[in-house]
């Protein structure tokens, strides 16, 4: 009877270890963010904020990065600048019953980089206990045009040491207006945006976009409308580096 009690606990112990071994495990999701990664600085003033981020998506709204977990390798060269939560859901439902309806919250996270000075620095954080880690190469700013027509002249000079200029001015609304751009050697233009301020909190207006993604050019023309006096623009031109493979952008302002 012991013999017999024995061969039943036998077969009942690897009968349990049979369904564990099928009880299905949920897999986390990995974070997703670029793990290499060459930005330019956008200015050549060594004082001056030039500011990057790593965006971390694929998150589940319970995962969180902690401040603490966020480090440099170098601060010389990759400063921390600031730790950004965001929040995307929807929640959907249908008048017909027959149809379910479905929702989702996810989340990413912004890690703010200050980009000090040409070099190369490693920033590791954790999405809960899962180490993560992102290289990051920062270029010297150069001037990518060689043209910007803009309000009929030529400001492609004006962003010699900064990739902003706010200068630009029209005493009378200007009808028709085309704006080209034409870059150094290799630089190639990859959208061109024009949006329009509403308020001095800078809320805008998406006015027109051109994109050239799928085909980068050294040289592009496009028909922004009219430019009224009383009203404030920006005009973005997004542009990627032949040689070094990193991409950056040039604002010009109006009014």
């Amino acid at each position: 009877m012991k013999k017999f009690t024995k061969h039943l606990a036998a077969i009942a112990m690897a009968l349990a270890v049979a369904v564990t071994a099928f009880v299905p495990v949920t897999a986390e999701a990995a974070p997703n963010y670029l793990k290499e990664n060459r930005v330019y600085r956008t200015t050549t003033d060594s004082k001056s904020y030039s500011l990057s981020s790593i965006y971390v998506s694929g998150l589940s709204k319970s995962d969180t990065i902690k401040k603490s977990s966020v480090k440099t390798s170098n601060k010389k060269v990759v400063d921390l600048a600031y730790l950004e939560k965001a929040r995307y859901g929807y929640e959907s439902d249908y008048f017909d019953a027959t149809m379910q309806g479905n929702s989702n919250d996810t989340c990413g996270y912004y890690i703010g980089l200050n980009l000090k000075k040409p070099g190369k620095a490693t920033i590791t954080f954790k999405v809960g206990k899962k180490k993560c880690t992102s290289k990051i190469t920062v270029l010297k700013w150069e001037n990518p045009l060689k043209t910007a027509k803009i309000l009929g002249k030529n400001h492609a000079g004006r962003v010699k040491n900064s990739n902003m200029y706010r200068g630009l001015k029209t005493k009378s609304t200007q009808k028709n207006q085309t704006v080209s751009f034409a870059t150094n050697k290799n630089w190639k233009i990859t959208s061109v945006a024009v949006f329009q301020f509403e308020d001095v909190n800078e809320t805008y207006n998406y006015e027109e976009h051109w994109s050239y993604s799928n085909a980068p050019k050294k040289k592009v023309s496009c028909n922004i409308g009219t430019v009224n006096k009383n009203k404030t623009y920006k005009i973005t031109v997004n542009v990627t580096n032949t040689k070094t493979k990193a991409s950056t952008y040039v604002d010009y302002y109006i009014n």
